[in-house]
């Protein structure tokens, strides 16, 4: 099977760079205990495969569900009391956070007047 997303050109490009990466990233992420139950990774993935137009880039925001793990897993983290599998979960969270960073500096470049 092949998911297809439409990204601006020039994140392409620089997701093909990262290619390796990301096919890591998806495939650690599906494999994790849990990953079909709704949460961020879910969010990302039926968002993105919206097509969404940059407006809708930029207004995305996690659910309050996705922002509320996040926050218990950055106060385990703190506290140094994250399980293997939960330091996993928090790794792919900031992997998406860094993916969306991209994608909305694309998506605000992409605006009238820009």
């Amino acid at each position: 099977m092949q998911l297809t997303i439409e990204i601006p050109d020039e994140l392409a490009q620089r997701a093909e760079a990262e290619r390796a990466r990301l096919i890591a990233l998806i495939h650690r992420t599906l494999q994790r205990p849990g990953a079909g139950r709704t949460g961020i990774i879910q969010e990302v993935f039926e968002f993105l495969a919206s097509g969404p137009s940059p407006e809708q880039i930029l207004a995305f925001r996690p659910s309050q569900l996705a922002v509320d793990r996040l926050s218990e897993l950055l106060d385990k983290n703190r506290e140094s009391s994250l399980s293997a599998e939960e330091e996993s979960e928090l790794d792919t969270m900031q992997s998406l956070n860094h993916l969306f960073a991209l994608l909305k500096v694309q998506a605000h470049q992409q605006q009238p007047g820009k």
